[in-house]
């Protein structure tokens, strides 16, 4: 992938061809190999030239094989998330304690993983391939989306907890504590045995400080309202 860059844009080849090769495959090593690592890539990516698409792509695609992102959101009443991300207000939300230790797990000022961070909202050039600090890749959206009010936390696939084989391509899961959890809310067409479910599990001693509450759509306003849980 990076020797492919180099042959199709001449101005890398300033850079030596191993160090560069080192800093993408080694990027995801072992912990004083990340942090020596995700330095050299932001000096790698600091070199090349503005807007070289086929880089652009190559970097894409090492971050999708290598990085992962936990998404969550601000808020847990907008309708269109709602039929996007939680099956057409069938599926439910899982509402987090945002000060959990969790959420906070950055070893050094210079580690881009294990920590929450808000999402840049903007309708320019994602990236300038000359000015790109190492994550901004993936904290980046467009202004359509900022009705989310995203946060994203940046996690290494290969420290997944589990990963499954799922139509060709790979899921990867990661455990969280407990604790990190206070709320369920359930969607206004979660179906009868889905809440069955919820409430079963939620009666295990180690859940029980868990509340769960249903969303209510209001036909007047035609938005959804969320109980405090």
């Amino acid at each position: 992938m990076v020797k492919q860059a180099y042959e199709l844009v001449p101005e890398l080849k300033a850079i030596p061809l191993d160090f560069a090769m080192r800093a993408m495959e080694e990027f995801m090593a072992t912990e004083d190999a990340r942090q020596a690592t995700a330095q050299g890539l932001k000096i790698f990516l600091n070199s090349m030239r503005d807007g070289a698409a086929v880089v652009r792509r190559a970097i894409h695609r090492a971050f999708n094989e290598n990085v992962g992102l936990l998404s969550l959101s601000e808020i847990a009443d907008n309708e269109l998330m709602w039929a996007h991300y939680a099956a057409s207000h069938t599926g439910l939300v899982l509402c987090f304690d945002e000060q959990h230790r969790f959420f906070n797990r950055r070893r050094t000022e210079n580690d881009e993983f294990y920590f929450v961070r808000k999402v840049r909202y903007s309708d320019e050039a994602p990236v300038s391939l000359a000015t790109i600090d190492g994550d901004a890749l993936l904290i980046t959206k467009g202004t359509r989306w900022s009705y989310e009010r995203e946060w994203r936390m940046l996690v290494p696939l290969r420290d997944a907890t589990r990963s499954l084989p799922v139509a060709g391509d790979t899921v990867h899961l990661f455990a969280f504590p407990n604790d990190a959890l206070r709320g369920v809310i359930l969607g206004v067409n979660t179906t009868v045995e889905t809440e069955a479910e919820v409430k079963s599990l939620l009666s295990r001693p180690e859940f029980r400080h868990i509340n769960m509450t249903r969303a209510i759509l209001d036909l007047d306003s035609r938005s959804i309202r969320v109980p405090v849980v």
